[in-house]
């Protein structure tokens, strides 16, 4: 009878202590389960990159082309020994008037190119402009000074012979133009990595409009790869 009551008690010994088992493994569960409930989730970030165009897609500018002349110019007149002079001081056309033509406009800009480390980059942006609205500025003529003499009294001793000097001047040969043309835009490729849950146009958007330069992005200055 011993034997039996001694059993007994070593099964519900055994039975209790399982079920504790059960209790505080259960307990350990859920406390993990609330400390994952208040864990942050880490911003997610994805990656693209960027092609800034620094050439229109439409139009060429076709440079003007200017002509060196060079040119001999009296300095001192043919005199006799003893003469005296007057000095005139003169200005003189080093390079003729000339029309740029303006198709783009440049912005350079510094912006966050990674939003997860803060890094900045460096952006040449262009608003290209539409046909109707390219513009001409007109570019002045530049000029030099020049000294020469003239005869105030002349001499009575042997003849002296003139002196000259020679100048350059720029003459235009042909004037610039605007072309259309068929050949691939240049670019600068930049990567970005910005926050999943924006777009990459809102992002540079944002971005452009922070730095007042909204126009670059409505004149078609880059293409997302």
């Amino acid at each position: 009878m011993k034997k039996i009551d001694l059993l007994l008690f070593v099964f519900i010994f055994l039975s209790l202590s399982a079920c504790r088992h059960d209790h505080d493994h259960e307990h350990e569960h859920d406390h993990e389960h609330e400390e994952c409930e208040e864990c942050e989730e880490l911003p997610a970030y994805k990656n693209y990159t960027i092609d800034f165009f620094s050439t229109h897609k439409d139009y060429v500018v076709k440079p003007h082309v200017f002509e060196t002349v060079t040119e001999q110019v009296l300095v001192r007149p043919a005199h006799l020994e003893g003469a005296t002079f007057g000095t005139i001081t003169e200005q003189y056309l080093t390079k003729e008037s000339t029309l740029r033509h303006v198709i783009s406009e440049k912005h350079t800009i510094y912006i966050v190119a990674n939003s997860e480390k803060d890094s900045i980059a460096k952006v040449d942006c262009y608003h290209f402009f539409a046909a109707a609205d390219f513009r001409e500025i007109q570019v002045p003529a530049e000029y030099g000074t020049r000294t020469f003499y003239e005869v105030a009294s002349q001499g009575t001793g042997a003849e002296v012979p003139a002196e000259y000097t020679t100048i350059t001047k720029q003459i235009l040969f042909s004037p610039s133009e605007i072309v259309p043309t068929i050949e691939a835009q240049e670019y600068t490729r930049i990567g970005f990595r910005v926050l999943e849950n924006q777009t990459i146009q809102e992002y540079l958007t944002n971005q452009f409009t922070l730095h007042d330069v909204a126009d670059c992005v409505d004149g078609n200055g880059y293409r997302v790869n």
